[in-house]
């Protein structure tokens, strides 16, 4: 049996408190109005003890202490992204090349429908977020093309959490990634490719599918 609550029966203890709250409002009104300052909406969260921060991913600010919300888990199985065809940003608005670009990624871990029916939902990893991009160069040896690592990002789960979509889509809960490669990095007019893959804090890595390969405009977007 559930843990029953019980109900307060004593209206004269319910009507007691609720005028000294009033009192207290009526109160802060006035030392509001006679200081000449305006209490905000922190100001009234912060003295109802309401410090509430809601992102779209759940998590809740309460005392200094953040609390992960359901939708933030490691058991991530599969890890899917989405590159358009004109990714790319200028991060440097004097600068007139290319300097980094866009995407928007998933996170799928197990989940149970209603139906009961096993599934899968992009959720926010607690673990750590790989991106690496490549160069795409022809082996004359091979005659195929390969790839050379250019660059890597490391996204662990605080770096990572400024992507946090702010509602879920059809997939999920996703990131929405804009990463900028080093200053010293010319790649336009190139062909490059980027992979990404999950760091569970196991260990265990989780890759995306085959890498995506995409030409950088020589001048910029």
């Amino acid at each position: 049996m559930g843990r029953s609550i019980p109900i307060n029966t004593h209206r004269s203890d319910s009507s007691s408190k609720q005028k000294s709250l009033a009192l207290i409002l009526v109160g802060f009104l006035l030392i509001s109005v006679t200081s000449g300052c305006q209490m905000t909406k922190a100001d009234w969260d912060e003295f109802f003890g309401m410090n509430k921060s809601d992102d779209g991913s759940g998590s809740t600010t309460k005392n200094g202490i953040t609390i992960p919300s359901e939708n933030e888990r490691d058991d991530i199985i599969r890890v899917v992204k989405i590159i358009n065809t004109n990714p790319w940003l200028k991060f440097d608005p004097l600068g007139s090349k290319v300097d980094g670009f866009r995407c928007t990624l998933y996170l799928s871990a197990p989940v149970v429908g209603e139906s009961g029916r096993q599934g899968e939902k992009g959720v926010f990893g607690a673990g750590t977020i790989n991106v690496q991009m490549f160069a795409v160069e022809f082996d004359k040896t091979t005659k195929r093309e390969v790839l050379r690592e250019l660059h890597k990002w490391e996204l662990d789960r605080d770096e990572a959490y400024k992507y946090r979509a702010k509602k879920a889509e059809a997939l999920g809960w996703g990131y929405g990634l804009r990463l900028r490669w080093p200053d010293g990095l010319d790649v336009a007019g190139q062909k490059v490719a980027f992979h990404m893959s999950y760091r569970r804090q196991d260990g265990s890595v989780i890759p995306s599918s085959r890498p995506t390969i995409r030409r950088v405009p020589v001048s910029g977007v």
